[in-house]
């Protein structure tokens, strides 16, 4: 079980929440995303999940 901490729409910190129970009731929680760009080659790399992979 994996604990992840719930915040309101203000980023009040609320408490925690298992990582799934969180997703499933749809409750706020961090989030982290990257965005890799070379312009040199006008490309932009993007990161795909694995099917079925869940954390």
């Amino acid at each position: 079980m994996t604990e992840i901490d719930i915040f309101t729409d203000r980023y009040e910190h609320l408490g925690t929440e298992d990582k799934k129970e969180a997703h499933r009731l749809g409750l706020w929680h961090r989030t982290f995303s990257a965005l890799a760009v070379n312009p040199s080659r006008r490309r932009v790399l993007l990161q795909k999940k694995v099917p079925g992979r869940y954390y």
